[in-house]
């Protein structure tokens, strides 16, 4: 019972680092360029409802410039309902930023999956 003892508190001791990054945490992204709305809705929805390596997103909330668009595009999620609604407010090329709340969030994972929506100068995504 005592070697039992150890076992666990040694695989606990071993989880620490696991568990600081699988905390509630909140990451901004802003970038640089006209994205793709579809493909925003296609990818971000995959992080939402395919969770990769026990990543929970519970929130996001963001502005976007979508191609050709005058307007900024208002991107928002709750759990698993995603929303990508246009605004009134014009970008005047100004930046993409999105925010995104939950566990063990994967920030190189998700920044990959945003710039994937850019577009290049002839309008497909990169």
């Amino acid at each position: 019972q005592q070697q039992q003892q150890q076992q666990q508190q040694q695989q606990q001791q071993q989880r620490g680092p696991q568990h600081a990054s699988a905390a509630l945490g909140t990451r901004t992204f802003v970038f640089d360029g006209e994205v793709e709305l579809r493909e925003v809705q296609r990818r971000l929805g995959s992080l939402l409802w395919e969770p990769v390596d026990g990543m929970a997103i519970y929130r996001t909330k963001g502005v976007l410039r979508g191609r050709g668009d005058a307007t900024y595009s208002i991107v928002q999620s709750v759990h698993d309902v995603l929303d990508v609604q246009p605004s009134t407010h014009p970008h005047h090329g100004g930046e993409n930023k999105v925010v995104v709340i939950g566990r063990g969030l994967l920030e190189e994972r998700i920044r990959r999956e945003l710039l994937a929506c850019r577009t290049r100068g002839d309008g497909a995504h990169a």
